[in-house]
């Protein structure tokens, strides 16, 4: 999923953003985590990480750029790739611990805007691909 989906498997220059997620637990640890990365195929890709190992989370995706003092947001086809509980068993056993099954990673699109709400399985990493456009286009 790393190296095919989130980003090109091409020798090309990925820019790498910052970002931050209000999806915290009781105690204010940071559950959903996300890594966005501008592809050279002009595509926006978003690694997340639902470390939640009880619960799905809902997610909305805002790109902020402070130099331009606009949001953004994906807008049109977004490619959603996961690989969550659905695909693998874990199995218990301390240093022993390991993962029973490998099934491939469950893919859809969605038609997204500026409201869209993704959906991350307990437990998952999801890849969002797709392009953006300013809020309310």
């Amino acid at each position: 999923m790393i190296t095919k989906d989130w980003v090109e498997p091409i020798d090309a220059i990925h820019r790498l953003f910052k970002a931050a997620s209000n999806v915290t637990d009781a105690s204010g640890n940071v559950l959903v985590t996300a890594y966005p990365v501008e592809r050279p195929d002009g595509q926006w890709s978003i690694m997340l990480v639902n470390k939640d190992r009880d619960h799905d989370h809902s997610v909305k995706v805002v790109f902020a750029n402070s130099e331009r003092k606009r949001n953004s947001s994906f807008a049109g086809p977004v490619d959603e790739i996961t690989f969550g509980a659905a695909q693998y068993q874990w199995h218990p056993d301390g240093a022993m611990g390991h993962l029973d099954g490998d099934g491939p990673p469950m893919q859809s699109t969605t038609m997204a805007n500026a409201t869209t709400l993704y959906d991350l399985p307990k437990a998952s990493i999801t890849v969002l691909r797709g392009r953006i456009g300013t809020d309310g286009q």
